[in-house]
């Protein structure tokens, strides 16, 4: 990439194209080099692009899944919502709790089904979740 662009402008422009293999190119560069920023962005594009009719959402699906699976706890909370993940490798509260734990992430998470489920994978894998934190919890399951 030359010195005088911007990785945003390499974004807009793929986006444009539509272009979904160098999406997932850059999806790859950006989870390498921990630009969860820029991760985010390259998200939010391409799920904007949904409204002027490119079918972007595969990357999109992508960078949900890399950052619930990579990033950092207040990086990854903001892909852990209702209408994320919807066709990634797995529920992304699942994928959360391979690297997250509840201590550093559960706070990030806003109430409802997803903390739930997250702290409820958190305890599969042995991690003690709190009684208050646990009273605090919707209860969609037993944990």
């Amino acid at each position: 990439m030359p010195a005088d662009v911007h990785p945003d402008d390499e974004l807009d422009a793929t986006v444009h194209r539509a272009d979904l293999d160098e999406l997932i190119r850059l999806i790859d560069r950006r989870t390498e080099l921990r630009d969860w920023n820029g991760l985010v962005r390259t998200r939010r594009s391409c799920i904007a692009a949904l409204d002027t009719g490119r079918q972007l959402w595969p990357a999109a699906t992508l960078a949900e899944y890399r950052l619930a699976l990579w990033a950092p706890d207040k990086w990854c909370a903001m892909v852990m919502e209702e209408d994320a993940g919807r066709f990634t490798p797995g529920p992304l509260s699942e994928v959360a709790a391979v690297h997250h734990s509840w201590k550093g992430l559960g706070s990030h998470l806003a109430p409802g089904p997803l903390r739930t489920y997250f702290a409820h994978e958190r305890s599969l894998r042995g991690e003690d979740i709190p009684a208050a934190a646990r009273r605090d919890l919707v209860p969609v399951i037993d944990i």
